[in-house]
């Protein structure tokens, strides 16, 4: 009896052991016969599209100029060469608005403010070289200990040269400087 269940037991086991080799030998065939493609590349290269060159960039200037559209200038150009080109600044135009040094990146707009409108804008701005307790804590995170270290920071060690250093200030981070940076100037 013991040598017909050993028979019996030695058949099941040679069963799995044969399903799963036919398995196996299965999805060996499968994939060597799955038919291979390559992905195709496609070369992207812009001047083909549009006639420009790799040694120009494409800018467009709006605002207070005299001729305000798209330009395109060589690599390397910045801001004041572009207005330039456009005929110069109107009358009622904000030189601050804008920084002339700046060199330009291919495919921005520059915008070029009036006056009042710049004015404006700067009003609308807390300060940061000037505000006091009252007005940096009216800037959202901004609590009363941290609008006192902002003017702690100032007087210790002279105005902020950049929004930016507001970080250097104990308990704004990245993420609350986020938050205000477009709330205030310097």
């Amino acid at each position: 009896m013991e040598f017909l269940e050993s028979v019996k037991n030695r058949l099941q086991s040679a069963n799995k052991l044969t399903v799963a080799l036919v398995s196996a030998l299965a999805l060996l065939i499968g994939w060597i016969l799955w038919p291979q493609t390559e992905a195709a590349t496609i070369a992207f290269e812009p001047e083909e599209l549009n006639g420009a060159s790799n040694e120009e960039i494409s800018v467009h200037l709006v605002g207070e100029v005299v001729n305000p559209g798209l330009y395109q200038l060589p690599i390397g150009s910045r801001v004041n060469d572009v207005v330039d080109i456009a005929g110069g600044l109107k009358a009622n135009a904000s030189v601050s608005s804008v920084n002339l040094a700046r060199i330009l990146v291919d495919g921005e707009q520059v915008i070029i403010k009036s006056q009042e409108k710049h004015q404006e804008e700067l009003d609308a701005k807390i300060s940061i070289n000037d505000a006091d307790v009252e007005q940096l804590d009216s800037l959202p995170g901004v609590g009363p200990s941290i609008a006192a270290r902002i003017i702690e920071h100032r007087e210790q060690n002279g105005p902020f040269r950049s929004v930016e250093q507001l970080t250097e200030v104990s308990g704004i981070g990245p993420k609350m400087l986020s938050n205000i940076k477009d709330l205030v100037r310097l």
